[in-house]
């Protein structure tokens, strides 16, 4: 009778685990919080996804703990920018070469020094078709699911596209001064000039600001974009002094494409 309880339970037990590794969802890991929301957007309920950055990290300077590093090396697939600081990444988790890695970037042409491609809707678009197809390779299933997301994608992006191309009718060739230059590949987009007052991390020289200010104070749009997540008591100095309104408009929330809409908004 012992002998029967014990494979019975045995036998229970073994279903049990069965059950939950059949129901475990795949593993996905991105860079920053924009490539989870996209994620989210085609991949729904589907896969459990994760930020290696949270907050405002620059991602080439920020460096994964050794518990992100470890999971990351658990991961089913890792979706990155494209961007060699990413490489490094893996290797420090020696998993560069063995993980299944697949380019958000893929297609897109890349500004020099500049991570932030997911402030262009083009640039967004392209990141969830890249996605789609490394999620059908990853789930072959879940193909005509993830391609119904995508095209629901697209469309939203194609009205916020249209919509800030109205707001912005009259900005072609305009100066987008922004403390920090993560706002790039977004003026690109909509013929704006990107003048950065910070670049590459280093604050301008006595000489430089002032010729910022000067510049500034020539537009009639007197706006200096920055990031809420990082400290703007400089910036709010150079905007008292060149009679600027500084703006916080986020680039790193999961919702990337209000992310954009809110540059747009604000900065008009």
């Amino acid at each position: 009778m012992k002998k029967h309880l014990s494979v019975l339970i045995a036998s229970l037990l073994l279903s049990v685990v069965v059950n939950a590794e059949q129901n475990k969802k795949p593993s996905v890991f991105v860079t920053v919080p924009p490539q989870a929301g996209i994620v989210k957007q085609i991949a729904g309920n589907l896969v459990t996804v994760q930020p290696l950055i949270n907050g405002a990290n620059c991602p080439e300077t920020y460096s994964p703990s050794p518990k992100q590093l470890e999971a990351l090396s658990k991961t089913d697939l890792f979706l990155d920018l494209g961007m060699p600081f990413e490489e490094i990444w893996l290797k420090k988790a020696g998993v560069l070469g063995i993980i299944k890695t697949e380019h958000m970037s893929f297609g897109i042409k890349l500004r020099k020094n500049d991570p932030h491609i997911w402030t262009s809707i083009n640039n967004v678009v392209t990141m969830a078709k890249n996605t789609t197809q490394a999620l059908k390779n990853l789930m072959p299933e879940h193909s005509e699911c993830f391609d119904k997301n995508l095209k629901e994608f697209e469309k939203k992006a194609e009205i916020l596209d249209a919509k800030i191309k109205v707001i912005l009718k009259d900005s072609k060739g305009k100066k987008l001064f922004v403390f920090h230059p993560y706002y790039g590949y977004f003026a690109d987009s909509y013929g704006l000039e990107q003048i950065p007052i910070e670049d590459e991390g280093k604050s301008p020289t006595a000489k430089q600001l002032a010729k910022i200010i000067a510049e500034i104070k020539k537009q009639n749009n007197k706006i200096i974009l920055t990031q809420p997540e990082f400290d703007t008591k400089i910036a709010s100095s150079v905007a008292k002094e060149a009679g600027a309104k500084l703006v916080t408009a986020s680039i790193y929330s999961e919702d990337i494409l209000k992310n954009i809409e809110e540059i747009a908004t604000k900065w008009k």
